[in-house]
């Protein structure tokens, strides 16, 4: 079973954080975990993703199109849907996590 995810969000979301997060996590709970991330060096108006591949098997290959959960922030009724619920990102984590 391998599962893949992708967060994408503005600089400043905290998308890194949620996607080491993550992986930390799954890490601890004993899955095979490979983390990437794509950030633009911008530090305001710039985009963020987080690239998260986890399996009980090995992970051959971490690079993929096409994810089974996808996280978009700069959707903005999403993101205002996670805004309501508190910080952005920890709200997000607990989503994933759901």
């Amino acid at each position: 079973m391998i599962k893949k995810i992708v967060i994408k969000g503005k600089a400043g979301d905290g998308i890194q954080f949620v996607g080491l997060m993550l992986a930390r996590t799954l890490t601890e709970r004993g899955f095979n975990v490979a983390l990437s991330h794509d950030y633009s060096p911008l530090v305001r108006k710039g985009f963020s993703s987080a690239f998260v591949v986890y399996s009980d098997e090995e992970i051959n290959n971490p690079l993929f199109r096409d994810a089974e959960l996808k996280y978009d922030l700069t959707d903005e009724s999403f993101r205002n849907e996670l805004e309501a619920k508190g910080k952005l990102n920890m709200v997000l984590l607990g989503r994933i996590f759901k």
